[in-house]
This record gives C-alpha cells, structure tokens and sequence, in this order.
C-alpha cells in the first residue's frame, strides 16, 4: 500500500503529519462538535504565513520537549499502524484493490502538487491555504473510500480503528499535572504570539473560530 490520507485508516493523517500525536487523545472529546481551524476564513499574507509558520515549528519543537515519545514507543506505534493497514487491504476485493491503488495515486498527486515537502516528512510544516487545501483532500477521500466499501466492511473496520485507538493510547504517555501546566501555556503563548500579528479583523474571525471549539461549560 501506498498513500494514505483517510482519518478512517488508523487516523492516519492526523498521526502522521501533525506532531502533537499524544494531543489527540485530549482532543478526542471535540470530535461531535463543528470545530474550524484557528485561521479559518483568515486571508493572511506572505508575512503573516511566514510568522505562523516560525510559531508552528517553535511549537513543535517545545511539544516534543515537554512530551518526548521514546524511539521504542515510535516503532510500536508504526507497527500498529502498518498492521492495521495490511488487514484492512486484505479484506477488500481485488476490485476494490484496484480502486483504492488509483484513489491513493490521486490523492497523492494532489498532494504533491500541493505542498511537495509534505509526502515523505513526518513533519511537515502546511500555511493555512495548505491546509485548507489538505483538509478538502481528506474529505474527498473519505468520501470516495467510503462509497466503495459495503456496510459490513464498513462495521469492520471501525471494529478494528477503535481497537486500533485502545492499543495506540496504552502506548503513548499521559501527562503529569506539570506537564499539562506547560502544554496550557504553550497554547495561550502560541495565541497571544498569533492575535498579535493579525489585523484587528483577522483577530475577529481567529476569536470566533476558537470560541466554536470550546466545550459547553468550559
């Protein structure tokens, strides 16, 4: 198997191309809400993708500070991954084979035309116009894999992601109190560093995307 970027497979997309993995199990918790990206609607300029993207790397780099994943515990969270993805491909038909080969070349293709330094990078660094882009490809995806699988794989398959989820979350680390406190404000660095260098518009929209997110009550 080649590319994939559907959330169906082992969350694939977002494990691999964001490096805030341990974050996910947080987030989880924001998955039946409408929740945009922070830059959502924002038109930035050359100026304001090239500091977004200092932020983002800083960010990245302080994560991986604060919540190192062990080389072992990386192999072992592969290893998950690639096996799912073996039994998900060899349940399918070689019909759906086929179709899934000429989908993974597509999206593929499209990604390469988008953003060249994202296919082979664990980390690759996307402006927010990327990522909107990615996230259309994604959905594209989702939809076309969808539509090619019959219910009872589909039951299958989620089966085994949220089996996939259990064993993914017995390997990656909690954080400690301290650690939590430095991931909190990691987050309102980072907001404070990114509403600095919006327009007063652009921090209208950027207050109103991260407002969507928030839990009731909190």
């Amino acid at each position: 198997m080649k590319f994939r970027l559907t959330g169906l497979l082992v969350g694939a997309l977002a494990f691999a191309l964001v490096p805030f993995a341990t974050l996910g199990q947080a987030e989880e918790s924001f998955a039946e809400f409408d929740c945009p990206d922070e830059f959502a609607g924002i038109e930035l300029s050359q100026a304001q993708e090239s500091q977004l993207e200092s932020l983002d790397l800083q960010m990245d780099e302080q994560f991986e500070q604060v919540m190192p994943i062990s080389e072992e515990d990386e192999i072992r969270l592969a290893r998950l991954q690639e096996n799912f993805e073996v039994q998900f491909y060899e349940m399918l038909s070689p019909q759906q084979k086929r179709e899934l080969d000429k989908l993974d070349a597509w999206a593929e293709e499209e990604m390469t035309a988008m953003a060249p330094q994202s296919l082979g990078d664990e980390d690759p660094v996307l402006t927010p116009a990327q990522e909107a882009r990615f996230d259309a490809i994604a959905e594209s995806y989702d939809e076309q894999l969808g539509a090619m699988l019959t219910l009872e794989q589909q039951r299958i398959i989620e089966a085994m992601d949220t089996q996939l989820d259990g064993s993914m979350e017995a390997i990656l680390p909690d954080p400690t109190p301290e650690q939590e406190r430095q991931l909190e404000a990691m987050d309102r660095k980072f907001e404070q560093e990114a509403m600095a260098m919006l327009t007063p518009g652009q921090r209208q929209q950027f207050k109103q995307n991260m407002a969507a997110c928030e839990l009731p009550g909190v």
